[in-house]
């Protein structure tokens, strides 16, 4: 007998890419509710003036 049964936590991640995805983030968390994981690099995203501007958009949503 094995001990560990599969299971599935969740569905698949919804993953987006490309140009106008950043702009349309706070509209898409909305639908997820107060809380979320955003995973991005280590410092790519954040060392742009793109960073500020979405984290001014989420504070709004």
């Amino acid at each position: 007998m094995n001990p560990y049964r599969s299971f599935q936590v969740a569905r698949l991640p919804e993953i987006r890419f490309g140009s106008g995805c950043l702009d349309e983030l706070p509209a898409v968390l909305a639908g997820y509710g107060r809380r979320v994981l955003l995973v991005t690099g280590r410092q790519s995203l954040q060392a742009t003036p793109r960073w500020s501007n979405l984290v001014a958009a989420l504070a709004e949503a």
